[in-house]
């Protein structure tokens, strides 16, 4: 039984590498490189949902997807559809929105997927499918749809295996905050103590 399920999970690791070398592909041709998306990411989790809301309206619409990969801008007429905050976020981030709209668009089962699935973020982590490697650091694609240059733990990673990835600065803003809020609970006990 386990071995059938390694044979599934290695095939499904294969298939993933292939759809993200297609995916690399096809942001050569929209004259997108990862590095470029790792630059131009919203920063906040709250803009790339709304980023991804405009991606999937840009995918939906075989026009708009031909206006983008030939002009390179966003469509003027879809100015009048979406809200001004939304077009101000797709002016800001185009490059963002339009490697998700590539993805929402094209044959990228997995990379669709792992994008619309609620992700996993903890204080200890957040999931990432591998979309290159170059030496020792990954470009990643998170489950909260940020592109990302890290450097995973595990040895052997290639294009399609999902990794997770610590992010040790919110890790310690975590602890800290903890530590502070123990402090205070001890002083307000310390205080209530002798007063009383």
């Amino acid at each position: 039984m386990k071995s059938r399920e390694a044979v599934k999970s290695r095939e499904h690791e294969i298939a993933a590498g292939e759809e993200v070398n297609r995916f690399l592909h096809l942001l050569a041709q929209h004259g997108l490189s990862l590095e470029g998306l790792v630059g131009n990411n919203p920063r906040s989790w709250q803009e790339r949902e709304r980023a991804k809301r405009v991606a999937g309206l840009l995918a939906g619409d075989p026009e708009w997807m031909n206006y983008i990969r030939t002009n390179r801008s966003p469509p003027p007429d879809l100015s009048r559809i979406v809200d001004p905050a939304d077009w101000k976020l797709l002016e800001h981030h185009f490059r963002y929105i339009t490697a998700l709209s590539c993805i929402f668009s094209g044959p990228f089962p997995v990379l669709t997927r792992y994008l619309q699935e609620p992700g996993t973020l903890t204080i200890f982590g957040v999931k990432g499918i591998v979309l290159q490697k170059d030496g020792h650091q990954a470009t990643l694609l998170t489950e909260d749809g940020e592109f990302r240059n890290c450097r995973p733990s595990p040895k052997g990673i290639e294009p399609g295996r999902e990794v997770t990835v610590r992010d040790y600065g919110e890790i310690a803003a975590y602890a800290l905050t903890f530590l502070v809020l123990l402090v205070l609970a001890v002083a307000v006990f310390y205080l209530l103590m002798v007063s009383s």
